[in-house]
């Protein structure tokens, strides 16, 4: 089980998504040897910083990149309840930051591609069948509900508190982080989505990139991840099937670039 290098290919990169499943599937080890590299290979003028355990103190501002979902106020002072994403894009990153000389470009929330059934969705199984599952919640969806409860003026707080005191709903995560920054990236190393928020406060997404499909077996009525099905492209030479990367790949690592480089009015 190695980390992806930024000499990796796509191909390569499919590889050890594929030996790290098999080994040890936590979110924060797919998020240090796959997702955390390969940022920091594609945006080689940034830093990728991790940042999703939050260390108490008043050195460093959480608040310059995270976003709030409700705040306390206890002897005479205000709390803030922040929600961190798992890494942030930045320029000149420094953890004392009240300088104001960090430029926050990005935040990034990571799922396993075995992410639980909040995730994903595999409707009409039969017990023992294998077949393709979908992601659950649709762009455009996602996009109405950020701007309808998370984003508005008159809902700032955190929508439906009883689910669970850290959201764990993509779309309230992403609701939340896009009221920090305004320029959020989701992935789980198959699919990449990319949302922002525009001048007037309104969110967006720009077309997800897929680089392959999740096949899962049906088993007494949940299901269990069998393989992923990459979309990779096959050349034949001279009878010989040579599997190269994921036909979107290169299109992954431009959108990259261009979605953290550009202003959010160029989109």
């Amino acid at each position: 089980m190695k980390q992806l290098s930024k000499d990796d290919t796509g191909l390569e990169y499919t590889k050890k998504i594929d030996d790290l499943l098999k080994a040890d599937s936590r979110e924060r080890m797919f998020q240090d040897y796959i997702i955390s590299p390969f940022l920091q290979r594609v945006l080689a003028d940034y830093e990728i910083v991790p940042v999703d355990i939050k260390v108490s103190g008043k050195a460093h501002d959480y608040g310059k990149y995270c976003g709030e979902y409700g705040s306390h106020d206890k002897d005479g002072k205000t709390l803030r309840f922040i929600e961190t994403p798992d890494l942030c894009v930045a320029k000149g990153w420094k953890w004392i930051n009240d300088d104001g000389k960090t430029d926050y470009i990005a935040t990034v929330e990571i799922k396993t591609p075995l992410s639980d059934n909040e995730f994903w969705i595999a409707p009409g199984y039969e017990e023992g069948e294998e077949r393709k599952i979908i992601f659950e919640n649709k762009v455009s969806d996602m996009v109405d509900f950020i701007n309808n409860h998370m984003l508005s003026r008159d809902n700032m707080g955190y929508p439906y508190e009883d689910d669970d005191k850290h959201c764990k709903d993509i779309k309230k995560q992403v609701g939340i982080h896009l009221r920090g920054l305004n320029k959020v990236i989701v992935t789980d190393g198959i699919r990449w989505m990319f949302f922002y928020k525009d001048e007037n406060g309104v969110c967006h997404a720009l077309n997800p990139i897929d680089l392959g499909t999740r096949i899962c077996r049906r088993l007494r009525k949940r299901y269990k991840h069998v393989r992923i099905e990459w979309d990779t492209e096959v050349f034949d030479i001279k009878g010989v099937k040579i599997p190269t990367d994921p036909k979107n790949f290169s299109r992954l690592e431009i959108q990259i670039q261009e979605f953290c480089k550009k202003n959010v009015t160029q989109f």
